[in-house]
């Protein structure tokens, strides 16, 4: 780990895990403390989504099961980096959007809690 300030990174794969939760179980509340302001989703397919839109498809984004695997996290003081090979079972306005993608998420760490603010993927072939 690198960094002034010790982060176990296990407590942001947790983090990682319950956001993904989160948008299985639809949950708003968990989703809007998880997403700093200025969040920013990068992804094949999509382009750049900011926040306001990215939350606007939790509706119609259906998860019916992942797994992050592969995990690295890289912390910095109040910054830290995750990637990941991640794996989904989902869904989106009925349409399949099963994958295992490569990801990298950008945390910070805002008056003693973690958000992501940064989610680049590609998907792995």
């Amino acid at each position: 780990m690198t960094g002034s300030e010790a982060v176990d990174s296990d407590e942001i794969e947790r983090l990682a895990n319950e956001w993904t939760e989160a948008i299985r179980c639809k949950d708003m509340g968990a989703l809007e403390s998880l997403l700093g302001e200025g969040y920013m989703l990068q992804a094949p397919g999509i382009g750049r989504m900011p926040r306001a839109e990215w939350l606007a498809t939790i509706a119609v984004y259906d998860i019916h099961s992942f797994s992050f695997d592969d995990v690295d996290v890289l912390t910095y003081g109040d910054f830290a980096v995750m990637r990941s090979r991640y794996t989904q079972w989902a869904t989106v306005r009925g349409q399949d959007r099963s994958a295992v993608f490569l990801i990298t998420d950008v945390w910070i760490r805002r008056d003693g809690r973690w958000q992501v603010v940064s989610q680049h993927t590609s998907i792995l072939d």
